[in-house]
């Protein structure tokens, strides 16, 4: 087994987190990313092979980012996305196809790159295409404040859509349970949160989802269908206080199970795995 020592400074301060947000592995010093582990002291190199390498034949499967880790990023080791414009328009899947972070490209961009590459769909496009055509991520462009409350609102119901039809626990999701869309909120005091539902309206709200994790298609389905939808409307766990601990009777925690025991979140990132654990033993404290 490959192991790298974690390097320390002259005053002795040694650093677990990396310029990725990853934690390295405290047995192998290397980075842990969900799909494999990357060597932190080379940057761009990953340990072991791609797990998409097929789509993309004309980049090594070991380069992360595609070799230009500045203006990319690939929060779990696998490179897929789909691609809005700024509007939050649905403009179609790259070669990865509907799953990861998607894509968000400015007006005639994504026209120019597809006549750039002598292709007449997105589809035929890798991700790495799409991004150097000025494109950027969701949470690159959100936190620039450049999508509006609206192209927000309309990327979220496009991704949570696609889970019409899903059974869960014995449930069939519709957008119809959710009060038909969602719905964008300004944080306050009394409402810190980055999701939240109003079990009443059955309406569940959204605001800038990075502060805890990545904005990728499956973690906003399963924060959404399982969290909010099943957990709050359907369930009603957690609804009378939010906040108790589950030796006081609170069912807030179910929740979070409901997510961790879905099939959606193996696939979803280390950063949101790691927030759905500790949010489940925090109720249990």
């Amino acid at each position: 087994m490959m192991v790298r020592h974690n390097i320390q400074g002259s005053n002795g301060y040694s650093e677990r987190f990396t310029s990725t947000g990853k934690e390295r592995d405290e047995e192998t010093g290397f980075g842990y990313f969900g799909a494999r582990y990357m060597d932190h002291e080379l940057m761009t190199m990953w340990l072991s092979v791609d797990p998409l390498a097929d789509k993309c034949p004309s980049i090594s499967p070991y380069a992360y980012c595609a070799w230009n880790p500045v203006k990319l990023i690939d929060p779990d080791g696998r490179e897929v996305n789909p691609v809005y414009d700024l509007n939050g328009n649905f403009l179609g899947n790259t070669k990865e196809g509907f799953t990861g972070e998607p894509i968000i490209s400015k007006q005639g961009a994504l026209e120019l790159c597809m006549d750039l590459y002598g292709v007449s769909d997105v589809s035929e496009l890798n991700k790495e295409q799409v991004l150097s055509a000025f494109g950027e991520s969701f949470d690159a462009m959100e936190r620039k404040e450049c999508l509006s409350q609206q192209a927000q609102e309309n990327i979220y119901n496009d991704i949570v859509s696609k889970m019409e039809g899903t059974h869960v626990y014995g449930h069939t999701f519709s957008m119809k349970g959710i009060n038909g869309k969602i719905k964008y909120y300004i944080k306050s005091k009394n409402n810190p949160g980055n999701m939240g539902t109003n079990v009443k309206t059955s309406t569940v709200y959204i605001n800038h989802q990075y502060d805890y994790y990545e904005t990728t298609v499956e973690n906003i389905q399963a924060s959404v269908v399982y969290h909010e939808w099943f957990g709050h409307i359907m369930m009603g766990w957690g609804n009378g206080n939010q906040y108790a601990k589950a030796r006081d009777g609170g069912t807030h925690y179910m929740c979070y199970l409901a997510v961790i025991s879905s099939p959606l979140f193996k696939s979803t990132t280390t950063l949101y795995q790691n927030f759905n654990y500790n949010m489940l033993n925090h109720y249990f404290q």
